[in-house]
């Protein structure tokens, strides 16, 4: 948030109660740039507006689980719908779905490019663009940029990034 300054971010929670000890405790940003809604996931997404969104960051757990709406072909239609021209869409999971699955069939129908990029404390992000062409030498160029914008190390993400496009593509 604080260093991407023309960024407007809009963070999405159903339970306000979730929202409200957030905000008391894990110090989110409050100014015009951040807006904060309480209001289900699918919901939202069907409301905006076709092409008006870069990115999404999708996080979609109960209090226990993974929501079973973020692996919903209809979820994934209305963030494609949401996105722009270049968009991206990020999906967080603890488990993640079988390779054959509605889920990954859908996805792979829907966007041009899907990558799947896998953390050591076994949480998945499955990212999907829009763009039919995913170049890793611009992203290296980028992370490297923001690396030291940022002063800090993406050598990880990047290897893993990396590993990948390189799955991916066989």
């Amino acid at each position: 948030h604080r260093h991407l300054e023309r960024c407007i971010f809009t963070a999405v929670e159903l339970r306000s109660r979730v929202l409200s000890v957030s905000q008391d405790y894990f110090d989110l940003p409050m100014d015009n740039r951040v807006h904060y809604i309480c209001q289900d996931a699918l919901g939202f997404i069907q409301q905006g507006q076709q092409g008006s969104v870069d990115i999404i960051f999708a996080d979609l757990f109960d209090a226990y689980l993974m929501h079973p709406t973020q692996a919903q072909p209809e979820f994934l239609v209305q963030c494609l719908r949401l996105l722009s021209t270049d968009g991206c869409l990020a999906i967080n999971f603890h488990q993640l779905p079988a390779p054959r699955s509605v889920f990954f069939t859908s996805l792979k129908q829907l966007f041009p490019t899907v990558l799947v990029v896998s953390g050591d404390a076994g949480n998945h992000v499955v990212l999907a663009s829009k763009k039919t062409q995913w170049c890793l030498q611009e992203a290296t160029g980028k992370i490297t940029r923001l690396e030291e914008e940022l002063a800090t190390c993406f050598a990880s993400v990047l290897s893993k990034l990396q590993h990948s496009v390189s799955e991916a593509t066989l």
